[in-house]
């Protein structure tokens, strides 16, 4: 009897459980709770866009990756997490500047790392360190999109990933933070809902569920009254008084307010029995009422899509829950489809 007959669901590949397409821009939101981490998703998504392109998509070249590490993670290791993931070794060339003639596969920068040297090297001056410093990363970000155009290789779609924006908002401030994401997430609208010129990256965030988490038991005991539940970021399955109160709450968790910005949710938690050998925790992939779908293209209606369009007086997220294992054998990561 092996582990997938213990367990219930099939075991498949983690890449082959995501709804994720490399080639279809898109906003994606992953959010992690106080006893699991998030990142390895970042790591599984980037190793599908530099490696080769997904085979749901048509589009073949390979894609590009910036990664704006906001912790305390260095290049080296977040480059080691990728080679661990078994993303090939060939692409992963990095480069932390932005005038050289080819786009590079993968783009690292350390954002916690170079504002505290911009700190340091700080003048008396009175200008707002933190609001020029987000100002140079978008431009930063703008000329990196830029290197496609001027590129005579042709390449895949773009995509930016920010690890994590709940760091980078206790270093920079929350509102700042909000208004980066926005100016990310426009870029990737800005080729409508179909498969896009290169220049429209894809956004990947990632955020701290942690004060969402320690009411998670609360939450959860809705369903036993009669609410829709479900997990994290994903929807408030919370009935209408506790949405109320969470409304005129005096600090209600800013992260929640990226729901609205993705087109799916990725809610990376604990299992409710706990860490086992066999099971290390639970995604919950979420694809939002009103965005743009997994991966459909203006021709196509999605679930999101066909479930808004309903005479529903309400209308529920398209949910699939997978559990993950995280083991040292290829595939690294085991997912069971519930």
């Amino acid at each position: 009897m092996n582990r997938s007959d213990v367990i219930g669901g099939s075991a498949v590949a983690l890449t082959e459980a995501l709804p994720f397409v490399a080639g279809i821009p898109r906003v994606y939101l992953v959010s992690d709770a106080i006893d699991t981490n998030g990142r390895f998703l970042l790591y599984t998504l980037a190793s599908q866009v530099l490696s080769s392109a997904s085979n749901n998509s048509n589009d073949k070249k390979k894609g590009r990756v910036l990664w704006l590490g906001c912790g305390p993670l260095t290049q080296e290791q977040i480059l080691q997490g990728l080679r661990k993931i078994g993303c090939d070794r060939s692409v992963l060339a990095t480069s932390t500047q932005a005038n050289h003639k080819e786009p590079k596969s993968l783009t690292i920068r350390s954002l916690c790392v170079e504002l505290s040297h911009k700190m340091l090297l700080q003048d008396d001056s009175h200008q707002d360190i933190n609001k020029v410093f987000m100002k140079e990363m978008m431009q930063f970000v703008d000329q990196w999109l830029l290197l496609d155009n001027n590129s005579n290789n042709e390449m895949g779609t773009p995509w930016i990933i920010l690890d994590d924006v709940s760091t980078l908002a206790n270093l920079v401030g929350e509102q700042l933070v909000y208004q980066f994401i926005l100016q990310l997430c426009a870029k990737s609208h800005a080729g409508g809902d179909g498969v896009t010129m290169s220049t429209s990256p894809g956004v990947i965030l990632r955020c701290s569920n942690d004060q969402e988490d320690e009411s998670l038991p609360v939450y959860s005991g809705a369903s036993l009254k009669g609410h829709q539940a479900w997990f994290g970021a994903g929807g408030a399955n919370n009935s209408t008084q506790q949405q109320q109160q969470a409304i005129h709450s005096e600090e209600p968790p800013w992260e929640r307010s990226l729901v609205e910005l993705a087109d799916g949710v990725m809610d990376v938690l604990p299992l409710a029995s706990g860490y086992t050998r066999e099971l290390h925790g639970r995604i919950v992939l979420t694809e939002m009422p009103f965005g743009r779908g997994w991966k459909h293209n203006n021709k196509q209606q999605s679930d999101a899509a066909a479930i808004r369009n309903t005479h529903s007086k309400k209308a529920y997220p398209a949910m699939q829950i997978v559990n993950y294992c995280i083991t040292d054998q290829n595939p690294k990561i085991v997912a069971y489809i519930m």
